[in-house]
């Protein structure tokens, strides 16, 4: 069986692309339901840009503790083909390191995707949020031409609870927002 081609997400995909290009500086939420293509969406926009797939950094958030999320953004660093993010990853231990180096990141042009961000809703985890805040409110104050961050997450009453609850310390940050929606398919007539 040969490849499957990537179809059906022309619309949100020329809308990552408007936002990576905008020439300033995004805090981006993608949510969809499980296994829609949301990660598939980013790599797929990876792909067409030549100068983007050298410059994301995509973590995987685990469901668990601060340590666990710290060594998935460690693992993500240390496989980076930029040695500028690599020299970051011996530092991240802790939340506060973790929202440093994604910080220092965004600064240098690159673009962090947070993969199953949802998990920060946990108590375990919800510290992430007030140092992530500081973070993406230095980089928005900055006017930075380049640079971004994707959260992604497939449970919209969680993702509303760390983005659109006032009482969140990310409430009011993001700039950009996609809804991945299922995609219809065509029969074609062969």
């Amino acid at each position: 069986m040969g490849e499957w081609d990537f179809y059906g997400r022309t619309e949100p995909l020329a809308e990552l692309r408007r936002i990576v290009e905008s020439g300033r500086w995004f805090f981006c939420r993608i949510e969809g339901r499980r296994r829609i293509g949301k990660t598939t969406l980013l790599g797929e926009l990876a792909k067409t840009e030549a100068d983007l797939s050298n410059r994301l950094v995509y973590v995987q958030v685990p469901d668990s503790d601060e340590r666990d999320v710290a060594y998935a953004l460690r693992q993500s660093l240390s496989g980076c083909e930029h040695e500028e993010a690599r020299n970051l990853a011996t530092s991240v231990t802790n939340f506060p390191t973790m929202a440093s180096a994604i910080g220092k990141l965004c600064a240098a042009g690159f673009i962090v995707v947070l993969d199953e961000f949802q998990y920060f809703t946990r108590s375990k985890l919800h510290a992430f949020n007030s140092f992530l805040q500081a973070e993406v409110d230095k980089l928005r104050a900055a006017q930075l031409k380049h640079g971004g961050l994707f959260v992604l997450g497939s449970l919209q009453s969680e993702m509303n609870a760390l983005l659109d609850d006032k009482s969140a310390p990310l409430y009011g940050r993001v700039t950009a927002q996609i809804a991945a929606h299922p995609t219809r398919y065509a029969t074609f007539d062969r």
